[in-house]
């Protein structure tokens, strides 16, 4: 027997990521054109205004459809998961699956709306310009990693 009520705690930690992840996309894509760059730490850190229209590092673009397809049905089977689930999910795997279907549904939530995804954070220490939901998926993923490989052992 699951608990709505942890359930509903994922919903709204996905929702209040999700709410923060579009809030900044939407002030960055009104404050700045495409292309335009801004020095945060000069030649370290720049708010980079970018439209990505492929996945990670700019693959598969002009794909839209199945960089749309793809992520809505690996987002729903984490919800059912998380529903299903309930309490029954560990505290630290249902935070990491949440956080990755944050970020996935903020990206796919652009690419429905523009084509394409909105990216601005950009470290130039390394090549790819990314953004909030980014974030949130490669953290929950982290996590994820972690509990398997640490913590469900112990179990």
């Amino acid at each position: 027997m699951h608990h709505p009520f942890v359930y509903m705690l994922y919903i709204l930690l996905i929702a209040a990521c999700l709410i923060v992840d579009q809030a900044v996309k939407i002030f960055v894509s009104s404050v700045m054109i495409p292309g335009e760059s801004v020095p945060v730490i000069q030649g370290f850190f720049h708010i980079t205004y970018i439209h990505n229209e492929g996945a990670a590092f700019g693959i598969l673009a002009g794909h839209s459809t199945v960089l749309i397809v793809i992520p809505a049905v690996i987002l729903t089977a984490v919800v059912i998961y998380l529903a299903v689930r309930g309490r029954n999910v560990p505290k630290m795997m249902g935070f990491a699956l949440s956080l990755i279907a944050a970020g996935g549904t903020g990206n796919i939530v652009d690419r429905a709306l523009y084509g394409y995804v909105i990216d601005f954070l950009d470290f130039k220490i390394w090549n790819p310009v990314f953004n909030v939901a980014d974030i949130f998926i490669c953290t929950g993923c982290g996590l994820m990693i972690l509990y398997i490989l640490v913590f469900d052992r112990k179990e």
